[in-house]
């Protein structure tokens, strides 16, 4: 492990620090309930733009409050937005109520997938573009980074996918892909669990004196790593949409080590592409259905809860059109259209019932934050 000061980017500062956070860098007021971020992008994913709207008013909404880069993706960081950026700028873009834009961290050479807030207010980054978690300090801007460089494959790099915090143990997924053969996934995806605390690695594989982390049972990780109400966590694996039998929708109960496959490619009629719960605590799944010759010619996309069975889709629509979706409190769900010719979020009642009509944007939205 080692330690190191950036000077963090202040790209804007807010008056009012959240509670709780006591440090020399002014954090913008926390963002109000009932707020529902959505970030669209163009239609060559060159960049994108941050939109906001009220689930009690779902069709007023704030479009291009920043813009961000092509691939950013959004998380919830306690009572604040995060915008991660990718790419050779990559950075976290905290943004607060109204969609103020809030200090800008640069995470050089990280390429973050995913963050998460601590509870000692510190923000854990998983890095595609090294083989380090980061450990930021909202207050200071200080990073601290631990290297998983051993669950490396080929390419010497494990690729970290999403985070999970159970207790004090944190969880991020690696789908080591190989980059010398075009980012193909050669191996099996890894669970590797670390304690916050000493920023150490823990060895969940006890009896395998090969690896400290878990095999998962399928290539390429590629979900949110979905926490249930019995303690286990979901996570969908896509294998290069290439390979059924590697791919799926897998349930790890991380302290006995046990995996089960939840869900085949060919139950869920495709590979699982994003995981959501419900305020039911209903897993909810979406699917991204290639043609059988071609994993990058979507034949369709759909939506379904994970029960009962068999899995019936809610949502199912022609193409490359869905862009991922969420629950506000009422339990009415969102997912976003991203067909260039009317680019919006759709609203589906508790009911069943579709709510007409949606909340258009200039651009198509591809990922959801609900506060």
């Amino acid at each position: 492990m080692k330690a190191h000061r950036l000077l963090p980017l202040l790209i804007a500062l807010a008056s009012c620090v959240e509670p709780g956070f006591t440090g020399d860098i002014p954090l913008p007021d926390p963002v109000s309930p009932g707020t529902a971020f959505v970030l669209t992008a163009s239609a060559t994913y060159t960049t994108s733009s941050l939109a906001s709207f009220s689930t009690d008013a779902p069709l007023r909404g704030s479009d291009n409050l920043l813009l961000a880069s092509g691939d950013a993706v959004l998380v919830k960081l306690g009572h604040w937005l995060g915008v991660l950026n990718r790419g050779l700028d990559s950075n976290l873009h905290l943004v607060g109520d109204g969609g103020t834009p809030g200090p800008q961290y640069a995470l050089p050479g990280c390429g973050p997938h995913d963050a998460l807030l601590l509870e000692d207010g510190r923000v854990a980054f998983s890095c595609f573009e090294s083989a380090d978690l980061l450990f930021l300090s909202l207050q200071t801007g200080e990073i601290e980074s631990l290297s998983l460089a051993q669950f490396a494959d080929a390419d010497g790099l494990p690729e970290l996918d999403h985070l999970a915090l159970v207790g004090e143990t944190l969880y991020v997924t690696a789908q080591r892909l190989d980059r010398n053969t075009g980012f193909t996934s050669t191996t099996p995806g890894l669970l590797i669990g670390v304690d916050v605390a000493s920023l150490s690695v823990k060895d969940l594989a006890p009896e395998d004196p090969t690896t400290e982390a878990l095999t998962l049972p399928c290539h390429d990780p590629y979900t949110r790593l979905l926490q249930t109400e019995d303690g286990s966590l979901l996570v969908g694996c896509v294998a290069n949409f290439r390979t059924p039998a590697a791919g799926g929708l897998v349930e790890i109960f991380p302290t006995t080590g046990t995996m089960t496959l939840r869900a085949t490619v060919e139950q869920l009629g495709g590979y699982p592409t994003a995981l959501r719960l419900s305020p039911g605590k209903t897993p909810w799944v979406e699917v991204y259905t290639p043609a059988p010759d071609d994993p990058y010619t979507t034949l369709e996309m759909t939506i379904m809860p994970m029960a009962p069975t068999p899995l019936v889709p809610l949502i199912r629509r022609d193409g490359f059109v869905l862009g991922g979706f969420d629950f506000d409190s009422e339990s009415t769900l969102y997912y976003a259209l991203r067909d260039l010719e009317g680019p919006g979020v759709y609203r589906i009642r508790p009911d069943g019932e579709e709510e007409p009509p949606p909340l258009q944007l200039s651009l198509p939205p591809v990922d959801f934050a609900f506060f």
